[in-house]
């Protein structure tokens, strides 16, 4: 059998031309497209790698976080132990600074029976044979610094003993 070509010259050289160009530009775009994903596959398995370096250190350091862990505690307790004893460290010159100046505040002539502090007040109550003293030992007790509205709550003349006094009552503030 015999084939006879029927298309000119011109346009059957062209074909073959056309063919080429599109089989390089194939070839050429696979050949990126497989560099890209063999430099894709690559990267990803150096990141899965480095993903799990990490994994082998924080595995490595789960001791050492925990042990940290109990010492924070262990300090947060401690530095709550310190506080309470400043706490009573501060509260405990007080009490004996407010009988020292009510000692020193106090006359021959007046006695007390009672001295109650309950958080940042005081009342005391006592005796004696004149009002002068009572009136003196309040304005003694308004001098002391840390002690504010002194008052004079009550004066009655009692029986005490088989003497007539005076038995007083006053209440104060304490505190800055």
């Amino acid at each position: 059998m015999i084939k006879i070509n029927l298309i000119p010259k011109e346009k059957r050289k062209g074909k073959p031309l056309l063919l080429y160009a599109f089989l390089f530009l194939l070839a050429l775009n696979l050949s990126l497209f497989s560099t890209m994903y063999y430099n894709g596959k690559r990267a990803i398995a150096d990141y899965e790698a480095k993903i799990e370096a990490k994994k082998q250190d924080m595995a490595r350091l789960e001791p050492i976080y925990r042990e940290y862990l109990a010492i924070e505690k262990e300090k947060a307790q401690i530095q709550q132990k310190i506080d309470v004893l400043e706490k009573i460290q501060e509260g405990r010159a007080l009490p004996v600074r407010i009988l020292y100046d009510i000692a020193h505040a106090l006359q021959d002539a007046i006695w007390l029976r009672q001295i109650k502090k309950q958080q940042d007040r005081i009342e005391i109550e006592g005796f004696s044979n004149q009002t002068e003293f009572i009136s003196d030992f309040a304005e003694a007790l308004a001098k002391i610094p840390y002690m504010r509205s002194v008052e004079l709550k009550t004066v009655q003349e009692v029986q005490e003993l088989g003497m007539t006094v005076k038995k007083f009552s006053l209440e104060a503030l304490i505190g800055s």
